[in-house]
C-alpha cells in the first residue's frame, strides 16, 4: 500500500470540492472544510448533469430566452460534444439541414455537433427515417439526453423564477416525449406517429381502431384550423364535410380523453401584501389507462409575465375523475381536488 496514496486522495477530492462550489453547485466553507448541497446542485445530481453543461445552463438561461436561443443552449451540453458528424453522415446531414424549419441552421456547418443535436432531434419530431447506421443510433442518443435535460433546464428556470422561460421549456418537455412538432393540433397525440398510447402488440387488428387517422388530423389543420373547443362542442363545420360521421365519433371520442380541467379560483386579501389564492380543480374527461396512465401530472403556476409568484406539482389520480353520468367517486372529502396557497402583491 501507498503511505502517501491517501494525500493524493485528498488533493483531488478538495480540487473536486473547490471547482463545485466556484460553479455554485455546492457551497464549501474553508475554515470549518464543511460542505452543503444547493438547489442547482441537487438538480444537477437528480438529472445526473456534469458540471460543465450545468454551469453553461446557469450562465446562459435568461428570463426572454426564445425557443430557438433555448435549443441552441442545449445543443451546447456537453453531453453532445462527441457527436461530430462523421465521413459517412455527411450527405445526409446536408439535407438534414436544408430541411431544418424549427429552428435556423448553418448549412456550411452540417458537420459540427451542435447542428447534427438540433437536425436530429427535428428529424425526430417528424417522424423522418434516417438511412445511416450511425445516425439511428445518434438520434436515440439524442432524444433521450433531450428529455432529461430540458427537464433540468426547466427547473433552472423554476428556481430562478423566469415565468417565460419556465412556460418554453416546460412545452418542449411535453414536445419531446409526446413527439409532436410545436403548433400542431393537439388531437395528432392519438396518432400513430405520436410517442402516446404505445401498444405492446401493435398489429393490425388491435391499431386498426386505436388511432386516429393522420388524413382526419390533417383536416383540422388545414385549411379549417378547428380548435379544441369546436371539437368539444361538435362544430366541425367546413372540416365536417371532408370527415366520414365514424370519423367525426372517433374524433370526439379521443377528444374527451385529453385531460381538460375545470378551474375556479377564489381570492382572500389576507394582509396589504398578502392574497390567499383556493383553487378548486374538476377534471372533465373520460380517464382512460391506455392515454391517461396511472395519474395525470400539472405543474400550478401564477406569475407576472417576468416572475413566477408561485409554483406547485399536482397529480391528478384516477380516482379522481367521474365517469360518464355518475358522481365523483372515492374521493374521502370535497378538499382532495382544492388547492390554497398564498403568493404576494
Amino acid at each position: 500500500m501507498d503511505p502517501t496514496g491517501h494525500i493524493v486522495l485528498l488533493e483531488k477530492v478538495t480540487e473536486t470540492v473547490k471547482r463545485l462550489n466556484q460553479a455554485r453547485l455546492i457551497r464549501y466553507n474553508r475554515a470549518t472544510e464543511a460542505v452543503y448541497a444547493t438547489d442547482m446542485g441537487r438538480i444537477a445530481s437528480n438529472y445526473y448533469i456534469n458540471v460543465e453543461t450545468m454551469s453553461y445552463f446557469m450562465a446562459n438561461l435568461k428570463p426572454q430566452t426564445r425557443d430557438e436561443m433555448l435549443l441552441f443552449h442545449l445543443s451546447q451540453a456537453s453531453e453532445f460534444k462527441q457527436l461530430d458528424a462523421r465521413k459517412e453522415e455527411f450527405e445526409e446531414m446536408k439535407q438534414l439541414c436544408m430541411e431544418c424549419r424549427i429552428v435556423e441552421v448553418d448549412k456550411a456547418s452540417y458537420n459540427e455537433a451542435h447542428t447534427k443535436v438540433l437536425c436530429l432531434i427535428e428529424a425526430y419530431l417528424k417522424n423522418r427515417m434516417v438511412k445511416t447506421f450511425s445516425l439511428i443510433s445518434d438520434m436515440a442518443y439524442v432524444i433521450q439526453n433531450s428529455a432529461r435535460l430540458l427537464r433540468a433546464m426547466f427547473e433552472i428556470s423554476l428556481q430562478k423564477n423566469f415565468a417565460n422561460l419556465a412556460k418554453s421549456t416546460l412545452a418542449w418537455c411535453q414536445i419531446i416525449d409526446k413527439r409532436i412538432l410545436p403548433g400542431a393540433h393537439p388531437m395528432r397525440q392519438f396518432t400513430l406517429d405520436s410517442s402516446m398510447g404505445k401498444l405492446t402488440n401493435q398489429n393490425k387488428a388491435i391499431t386498426k381502431y386505436g388511432y386516429i387517422p393522420l388524413d382526419t388530423v390533417y383536416r383540422l389543420e388545414v385549411p379549417h384550423k378547428i380548435s379544441m373547443d369546436d371539437i368539444y362542442e361538435h362544430k366541425l363545420e367546413e372540416a365536417g364535410k371532408y370527415i366520414s360521421p365514424a370519423h367525426q365519433d372517433d374524433l370526439y371520442k379521443f377528444a374527451s380523453y385529453l385531460p381538460y380541467m375545470d378551474l375556479q379560483i377564489e381570492c382572500q386579501p389576507i394582509t396589504r401584501t398578502i392574497l390567499k389564492v383556493q383553487l378548486t380543480l374538476n377534471a372533465e374527461f373520460v380517464w382512460n389507462d391506455r392515454w391517461n396512465g396511472k395519474q395525470e401530472p400539472f405543474w400550478i403556476m401564477i406569475d407576472n409575465d417576468s416572475e413566477i409568484l408561485h409554483q406547485e406539482f399536482f397529480q391528478l389520480q384516477k380516482k379522481d375523475v367521474r365517469r360518464p353520468g355518475e358522481k365523483l367517486r372515492g374521493i374521502k372529502n370535497e378538499d382532495s381536488c382544492t388547492v390554497t396557497f398564498f403568493i404576494p402583491y
